[in-house]
């Protein structure tokens, strides 16, 4: 067997473990997640990942693995975990289940181990110290390997890197990060990257991945909506448009950057958003109600706004477009005060909208700034930086 981080095990209790390490089954509950054949071509096909998956599932319903019944199990393989459905299972996950413990982990790392192969300790232990970091048990994790470890396996370089950087040792993130990047020199790879500097807001660091990804493939439509993010973010909104306009130069048949230009438009200029739609109705016949609704929102006109927003939810539910909305909604949330429902879009961020720079400096969320439920998850997600200002 294979581990590898297309195999995503997310396996949590409500109640700690017993003294054996025996799991309390009728309180656990499970996502499984495995990829060997991926519909993006610059993406390398796996050969194990959706076996171990499967095999994995089959050991949780065992009585060795707690017995979990199947409505305690949801099990994504190959062409069934696409993004739509990832995201509804780890929803499912969140409602039913409570935070996880360091000791759940290591539950799952020393059953893993007596699964496989001796041989395979060291790929198991690594996908544990993701776990840890996924709890935000940082220092767990850096101690868990000694500081001068190498890998020549990309993902390694990745776990690591993330580790370091939510450490604040930033000169030790990025090496992990170029080596991350230089043992696949991947078009997707070098955009992965360029996503979580842009989510800390790295301008510098973000804009340089963005642009790898584009050196390699220049009809790689995700840096650029990366990139006008990003420029979006810091305010420089000629240079979002401006990005979105190369993209579609290069890639003229990718309708989500003529979508994605439209509301970049329309955030940096409320003036031009009705006539940066229309000029979609040829793609989009509902292109101009699309833009009706950003302005409802940035104009605070809740009740038709929301109205407004559950049609094209319902007429767009699964394209993108109703994610494009999230950040004039959020903002319109905060406008009434209703701070839980913005950060639980915050918190879901579903298409990497909601970098550190926007939920820090966008003046339309600072009373959301104030709550503690703003700052703890601040906190949690942006620890180095954090501690940096």
């Amino acid at each position: 067997m294979k581990i590898t981080p297309h195999l995503i095990i997310l396996l949590i209790s409500s109640s700690l473990f017993c003294q054996d390490l025996s799991l309390n089954s009728s309180q656990t509950r499970a996502v499984i997640v495995g990829i060997s054949d991926f519909q993006n071509e610059d993406i390398p096909d796996l050969r194990f990942a959706h076996k171990d998956a499967a095999a994995f599932a089959e050991y949780l319903k065992s009585p060795a693995g707690g017995s979990l019944d199947e409505d305690q199990l949801q099990i994504l393989l190959n062409e069934n975990a696409t993004t739509a459905q990832i995201a509804a299972a780890l929803e499912w996950l969140d409602e039913v289940s409570k935070e996880g413990e360091p000791e759940r982990a290591n539950f799952l790392y020393q059953k893993a181990i007596e699964l496989i192969s001796d041989s395979l300790t060291n790929e198991l232990a690594i996908s544990f110290t993701d776990t840890l970091l996924k709890l935000n048990r940082y220092q767990d994790a850096v101690e868990f390997f000694p500081d001068d470890l190498q890998s020549e396996d990309p993902d390694t370089n990745y776990t690591f890197a993330t580790l370091y950087y939510k450490l604040n040792r930033l000169e030790k993130a990025e090496a992990h990060f170029q080596k991350y990047f230089q043992l696949s020199k991947n078009p997707f790879k070098a955009q992965i990257i360029g996503t979580f500097y842009y989510l800390n807001s790295e301008f510098e660091l973000t804009e340089k991945y963005f642009k790898k990804a584009l050196e390699i493939n220049p009809k790689y439509h995700g840096p650029y909506i990366g990139s006008s993010l990003l420029y979006y973010n810091f305010r420089k909104y000629e240079k979002a448009v401006q990005v979105l306009e190369e993209g579609i130069e290069n890639y003229p048949g990718k309708d989500d950057l003529k979508i994605m230009k439209a509301f970049m438009i329309g955030l940096s200029d409320a003036s031009e958003t009705s006539k940066a739609f229309k000029e979609l109705e040829p793609i989009y016949p509902d292109a101009a109600k699309i833009g009706a609704c950003l302005t409802l929102m940035r104009e605070n006109k809740f009740e038709v706004a929301m109205t407004a927003r559950a049609r094209i939810n319902e007429a767009y539910a699964n394209t993108t477009i109703p994610l494009f909305l999230d950040i004039s909604y959020v903002q319109m949330l905060v406008a009434q005060k209703d701070f839980n429902s913005a950060m639980g879009i915050i918190e879901k961020n579903t298409y990497s909208l909601f970098s550190y720079e926007l939920l820090q400096r966008d003046p339309a969320l600072a009373p959301l700034r104030e709550t503690e439920q703003f700052k703890t998850y601040m906190q949690r997600n942006y620890p180095g930086k954090m501690n940096r200002e």
